[in-house]
């Protein structure tokens, strides 16, 4: 247990001191009065088109981001009670939801599937908040809104939209010697072009360790060793009005930059590795039309995301040579390419009050070639992935809807050099699910649906530097998702919601020893993903008050091998999130947030023994004030009380940082009705 001695909250306390004390002079002259900014609120969402909403659904808005000491998307999905940012050991920072790791999610970009056809996941902690209007988390299995793959859940990530966008905002922050932010955002709407467009710019120089952190013959006190990095991002929407009932919307975005990947503190064979360069993009092309006096609304889209890196592995800290036997540089090119049609038909039955049929058709096909310096070998890997999902969403009274669906997933795999021929795949999903709202201010869903992952690239083909056998026939992994979820509106600002949930998994894709020290990974596992949720928001306008609370149990294990082989990595029994921020005066707030996560098993892989990272705190405090309407300013402090937090075993996080920024807004959002998604998406991920 982690003890908190007197000389690692003095500062802590100076710190905070010093920023409440900013806030007294304002608080003493804005006394009575009872304005509070309005802020989203995360609630289990209905439909937009009026249907069934069988899953809870998180929504992060654009103000909500704004107001969170967090950088990235990652660290804002990372505060909810349900999900989980871990850094790995390649400096990523990746997400866990209800327990499922970020391979087993889908991650959309404005609706557009976005990962790395190679090994199934994207970074979002390269994605600056400042790009983001707003964050949505679907917990379990989505329906057919949000298209194919997703064992677990979906993230959608929604960039600056247009009609949503200020003519000009500006950003500036910064961490005094470590990290330096800027960002433009720019909107307009010019005859029938409505468009948004943003930059980032990140420059970081290696961050502090916690003080209390103690040496290791791979990492001394003080910074931490090839943590620095610089990275820009850029991108846009725009959208133009054909006709009355015909939009054609045109998005993109890129995200690059140099990073270091900072070696292990504990294992006596560190890696001395980057990332450079590193890059990331996407560009789609949408068009939405309404047919049949409005009652038929379709979208149809294509969309290509190349992805490219170069891995450079050095001899030693210096990363100045590469001379040794495990020094490389290899250089990885991925492209997922597709396309998809989403369909909406509002029908009249007489026995139901609506009848509302979707559809989304579609496929995309994935590529990844990598070439070793000094190598003759130039490995190439492809697929393609094929989905048809029909779904029925009828709301019979006032107090019960449902809905009720299917999702038929394909891969068809093409020829690979060096390996067998893999077979074809296929795999069906059910989907069922009842709502019941007994009180205009309680709503209650049922849900039951099977969805399935089929293994990435690197899971069948790659070798992992002669260290794992390929698998060219390896399976998907399927999973039944059920959940039980409540919320209610009550009196007096509170907010409850609630959620039980159970996931059966099976055709796990583990890790199968083999002789010789190697191994194959193998569909050989069978888990359990099961647990409790609850949260409660609440608001009170007079004082200028308000609050969020969180907490999720989670009982993750494997059923297939007992313990302690039956651990799964890194996922914690508990996590909270508790925060409260006062709005002193009109446009003046202080923020006090806490996030807890309980201990998390894991494997050691140079001495093969299990271990558990102890408990993780982190207190964050921001003052954020309107100076203007036009002038932003805010000082927080994040990790306030410099206490040591983990990713993977050996991946310290940064210690205490003292951030200021300031936020320029010139001109009012544009409110274009036409920057608004498609209700045939049936989904805010068309927005």
């Amino acid at each position: 247990m982690r003890c908190f001695h007197l000389n690692r909250w003095a500062p802590a306390l100076a710190i905070y001191a010093a920023i409440c004390c900013l806030s007294c002079p304002a608080a003493a002259a804005g006394q009575g009065d009872d304005a509070a900014v309005e802020l989203g609120e995360i609630r289990v969402a209905a439909d937009d088109d009026g249907g069934a909403a069988p899953l809870t659904v998180l929504r992060l808005q654009r103000q909500q981001l704004d107001a969170m000491p967090a950088g990235s998307a990652a660290e804002a999905i990372g505060r909810l009670p349900s999900a989980q940012a871990l850094t790995n050991s390649r400096g990523e920072e990746l997400l866990q939801l209800r327990g499922f790791d970020q391979q087993q999610l889908l991650i959309l970009i404005d609706g557009v599937p976005s990962a790395v056809p190679f090994d199934g996941v994207l970074d979002l902690g390269k994605v600056p908040l400042p790009v983001v209007e707003r964050i949505e988390v679907v917990q379990g299995a989505g329906d057919v809104a949000y298209g194919p793959g997703g064992l677990g859940g979906a993230i959608n990530l929604i960039t600056r939209r247009p009609g949503e966008t200020p003519l000009l905002e500006l950003r500036f922050e910064g961490a005094p010697l470590h990290e330096l932010r800027a960002s433009l955002v720019h909107g307009a709407k010019v005859g029938p072009f409505t468009y948004a467009v943003f930059g980032t710019l990140d420059g970081r120089a290696n961050f502090p360790l916690p003080s209390s952190f103690a040496a290791t013959a791979n990492q001394p006190a003080g910074d931490r060793i090839d943590s620095a990095g610089l990275s820009g991002s850029g991108g846009g929407t725009v959208e133009v009005q054909l006709a009355e009932c015909h939009r054609l919307i045109l998005s993109g975005q890129a995200i690059g930059g140099s990073y270091g990947l900072p070696p292990s503190t504990v294992s006596p064979r560190p890696r001395y590795w980057r990332f450079d360069p590193w890059i990331a993009a996407n560009a789609s092309l949408r068009h939405v039309g309404e047919y049949l006096d409005g009652r038929l609304e379709i979208e149809e889209a294509l969309f290509a995301s190349p992805f490219g890196n170069t891995l450079r592995s050095y001899d030693d800290p210096d990363y100045t040579t590469q001379a040794s036997r495990k020094a490389f540089t290899s250089r990885y090119d991925d492209l997922a390419a597709g396309g998809f049609v989403r369909a909406l038909w509002r029908l009249d039955p007489s026995w139901a009050r609506e009848l509302n049929a979707r559809l989304w058709f579609g496929g995309r096909y994935e590529q990844h070639a990598e070439h070793t310096e000094g190598s003759a070998a130039s490995p190439e890997y492809d697929h393609w992935l094929l989905t048809f999902a029909p779904q029925l969403d009828a709301r019979f009274t006032s107090w019960l809807s449902a809905a009720l669906g299917v999702q038929l997933d394909a891969e068809v795999p093409q020829r690979f050099s060096g390996v067998i021929e893999p077979r074809n795949q296929v795999t069906a999903g059910p989907l069922a699910s009842l709502t019941f709202e007994p009180h205009e201010r309680v709503t209650i869903a049922l849900s039951a649906a099977r969805r399935a992952r089929f293994p990435t690239l690197k899971e069948r083909f790659a070798d992992a530097f002669g260290q794992r056998v390929p698998n060219p026939e390896l399976g998907a992994e399927q999973a039944w998702n059920f959940a039980l979820d409540v919320a209610a509106r009550l009196p007096a600002g509170f907010s409850l919601s609630a959620s039980g949930f159970d996931s059966e998994v099976s055709g796990l894709i583990v890790r199968a020893p083999l002789p010789g020290g190697i191994y194959q990974l193998q569909n050989a596992g069978e888990a359990r993903l099961a647990g409790l949720e609850a949260a409660i928001s609440w608001r009170h306008a007079p004082w200028g008050l308000r609050a969020q609370g969180g907490y999720q149990f989670l009982h993750a294990t494997r059923l297939d091998v007992p313990s302690p082989q039956s651990q799964l990595e890194y996922r914690p029994e508990h996590k909270a999130y508790a925060m409260l921020a006062w709005e002193f005066l009109k446009g003046y707030e202080l923020m006090n947030e806490a996030v807890i996560i309980g201990p998390r098993p894991f494997l050691d892989t140079d001495s093969g023994g299990w271990g558990r990272l102890p408990t993780d705190a982190t207190w964050n405090v921001k003052l954020s004030g309107e100076l203007r309407p036009w002038l932003s300013l805010w000082l927080q402090a994040t990790n306030l009380l410099d206490a040591e937090v983990s990713g993977e075993y050996g991946y310290p996080g940064p210690g205490r940082e003292i951030w200021a920024g300031l936020s320029t807004t010139l001109g009012k959002r544009t409110g274009s009705e036409a920057a608004r998604g498609p209700a045939a998406a049936g989904a805010p991920a068309a927005e």
